[in-house]
């Protein structure tokens, strides 16, 4: 069975000292194993919604695949919640790749792989203040899941005119991140003129992924943390956070924003 976005469950509500008994709708949560070439190589929380994209999201911002000719198949086995990547790649290279993840704190996949090269952004895209606002306020309306549960992060791709390009909700931020990723990824689609948005706190895992991605902006309502502002500037990552509903606060790339 595969899973639902949401499930209503029976609860209590609780309001000026009376008790009642409701039914509330939760954001629906399911494990599944990613597996690459059938050997298992995480257990990933999530909405269990579009999981090839959140498959190869994920595999590409943790540097497992370097571009979709790696992928040759994607199995969904609903039943024993089993993703299977195959993939182009030697078993003994992945075998040393994996070797390489360590377990990070928080709620993250684990910790980047600094060995990985990733190049200084040379030019970001001229944005305006008022359509980064324009693309937020947007943003924040679209998810009819989060406004039914309030149990969910979203992500979302615009372009520098405020249209937005796709639209993700996940139970966490880093899998809301991976789906963007693997959709670009799935559609060929460059992201050094896009906006990635995101509802969650800015880390520094986040980051890895956006540069890692070939993301150039990225845009939330939330702040981020000392070292994702030090990758962003050490990369030259537009960041934009504190979002409000006439202001925000830029933390790298103040001078293309007008």
């Amino acid at each position: 069975m595969k899973p639902e976005a949401y499930i209503n469950y029976r609860a209590v509500h609780y309001i000026d000292g009376m008790k009642s008994v409701i039914d509330i709708p939760l954001g629906g949560e399911y494990t599944f194993t990613l597996a690459v070439n059938t050997n298992p190589f995480i257990s990933i929380a999530c909405s269990g919604l579009d999981l090839e994209v959140l498959a190869i999201g994920h595999l590409f911002s943790e540097g497992i695949i370097r571009s979709l000719d790696d992928v040759v198949s994607i199995d969904l086995n609903y039943p024993d919640r089993i993703v299977d990547v195959h993939t182009k790649m030697d078993d003994g290279i992945l075998e040393q790749l994996l070797r390489l993840r360590t377990i990070a704190s928080g709620c993250g996949q684990g910790t980047p792989d600094e060995s990985v090269s990733i190049e200084r952004i040379r030019e970001l895209p001229q944005l305006a203040g008022s359509t980064i606002l324009k693309c937020m306020k947007q943003f924040l309306a679209h998810s009819e899941l989060h406004r039914l549960t309030h149990s969910v992060h979203s992500s979302a791709l615009c372009d520098s005119e405020g249209q937005m390009v796709r639209f993700y909700d996940e139970i966490g931020r880093h899998n809301a991140i991976d789906k963007i990723l693997g959709y670009s990824l799935q559609q060929g689609m460059s992201l050094k003129d896009k906006m990635i948005l995101s509802t969650g706190r800015m880390s520094s895992e986040i980051v890895y992924k956006c540069l890692r991605g070939g993301a150039t902006v990225i845009v939330s309502r939330a702040s981020p943390t000392t070292l994702s502002c030090d990758l962003a500037r050490k990369h030259n990552l537009m960041m934009v956070g504190r979002i409000r509903a006439n202001s925000f606060t830029i933390f790298n790339g103040d001078e293309y924003i007008n």
